[in-house]
């Protein structure tokens, strides 16, 4: 019995497809509606507003597209059975998937770890809301931690970068012989390796504080290649320049937060007197309401990094179900 892959998952809102504009190098393709997104999103990039918002359009958008051009590669042109993919093919997947699935971990842990510093922040605050000398200076400590703390790289994040380099050293897929649906499929997930790169390494360069980029080579055989190579031109160049002008992150929440922090550890002395706490009150309270922002981004971030993941683990799922069954 032949077996398609059918994975059901949430419904994302973009251009509809058909059969005539599914075939990967036609530019009605998803590739190139997306990266229409993708310029928009260089537009705000560029002009210094990459936050959590912009992070989790990017990771929607992407999302969408790898599910776009994957499915309509595979589904509405193809309706290409598992029992009839080359070993090879099937490899290929695998290997793709459990990448996006270690990514996806990486991705979670690092939001986990701005989430424990903000429970810090919020623990900051209610010590210099009160008018206590020996709080006053365990916040100032406190404050001290918590940028050794931001400032420090998750291990798994350095993992995060391997896993990049891996993708982009097997970029070259096999070479498909006597088998045009086969060459379709290799081009889909070539597409989702190339975007997986992209996305990932703006993900890995935020939280690394340093720019770990990657400046790819796409074919000339991809009608989308020059587009996307001129967008990533544009958005590693960014990437570089706020690094090169001595700030620690991209993500203007976190910037704003860190500025602020060493505002407050500015004009707390080593030996505070109670009486010093009246003029901290408009900036312990600029704090809090940043630390707010910076909850609320993390947790919608962390719920997108989380629906991608369990659409990667379905679709992992559906294909080993159908291999066994045929």
């Amino acid at each position: 019995m032949n077996n398609i892959i059918k994975v059901s998952v949430p419904s994302f809102s973009h251009t509809p497809l058909s059969r005539s504009t599914d075939i990967p190098g036609n530019s009605q393709s998803p590739f190139f509606n997306h990266l229409i997104f993708f310029s928009s999103f260089l537009v705000r990039f560029g002009a210094g507003c990459l936050g959590f918002g912009c992070c989790y359009l990017l990771v929607h958008q992407f999302v969408d597209l790898s599910l776009s051009y994957f499915k309509s590669s595979i589904h509405l042109e193809l309706e290409l059975p598992v029992t009839d993919w080359n070993e090879k093919w099937i490899d290929v997947y695998l290997d793709i998937s459990v990448k996006l699935l270690d990514v996806c971990n990486v991705v979670s842990s690092e939001l986990s770890h701005l989430n424990q510093s903000n429970l810090m922040l919020r623990c900051i605050t209610h010590n210099l809301d009160s008018a206590d000398s020996k709080r006053l200076t365990r916040a100032r400590a406190s404050l001290d931690e918590w940028r050794l703390n931001i400032s420090t790289t998750n291990s798994r994040i350095k993992n995060c970068c391997v896993i990049l380099d891996s993708l982009v050293e097997s970029l070259d897929l096999p070479k498909v012989k006597n088998s045009a649906k086969g060459k379709v499929l290799m081009h889909a997930l070539y597409g989702v390796k190339v975007q997986t790169v992209f996305v990932c390494s703006v993900f890995a360069s935020t939280f690394l504080g340093s720019p770990k980029l990657f400046d790819l080579k796409i074919a000339a055989t991809y009608s989308w290649g020059q587009t996307f190579s001129s967008l990533q031109s544009d958005v590693n160049s960014e990437i570089r320049s706020i690094y090169s002008h001595g700030k620690f992150t991209p993500l203007k929440e976190l910037e704003a937060i860190d500025q602020c922090v060493g505002n407050l550890h500015q004009m707390i002395p080593e030996n505070p007197e109670v009486q010093e706490v009246q003029p901290l009150k408009n900036v312990i309270s600029e704090l809090g309401g940043k630390a707010e922002k910076l909850s609320e981004g993390v947790h919608l971030l962390s719920k997108e990094v989380d629906n991608f993941f369990q659409i990667v683990l379905a679709g992992r799922d559906a294909l080993l179900s159908n291999l066994r069954k045929g």
